[in-house]
């Protein structure tokens, strides 16, 4: 094997373990949030209706939960990071989830 060879095979497998760290590291992502079985989402309970006061309980980023009285519901915010604590209003629904408004 000549070194134009030597250097395309160590090349390839170069590449081969870029690619596999890349899978491995989209698999871990931040970006795939699993959610919390325990929390209301579509046909297990109504929605809340717009308007509805609610508070976050786990950081909206924008996803996260919001509790309506003592009932969880999955939340998205418009964009924004929302902490836990802070009061929001429900502006609407997006497919199974609420969407929510930091209250003024």
């Amino acid at each position: 094997m000549d070194s134009g060879s030597t250097g395309l095979v160590i090349l390839l497998a170069a590449t081969g373990v870029l690619v596999w760290l890349g899978v491995a590291v989209v698999r871990g992502s931040l970006l795939r949030t699993r959610m919390d079985p325990s929390v209301r989402t579509g046909t297990r309970a109504p929605m809340p209706a717009e308007g509805t006061s609610a508070v976050v309980s786990k950081t909206l980023r924008p996803v996260g939960v919001i509790d309506v009285g003592s009932e969880p519901y999955e939340a998205i915010s418009e964009g924004e990071f929302i902490e836990p604590g802070t009061e929001v209003v429900v502006m609407g629904h997006i497919g199974q989830r609420v969407l929510v408004r930091r209250k003024r």
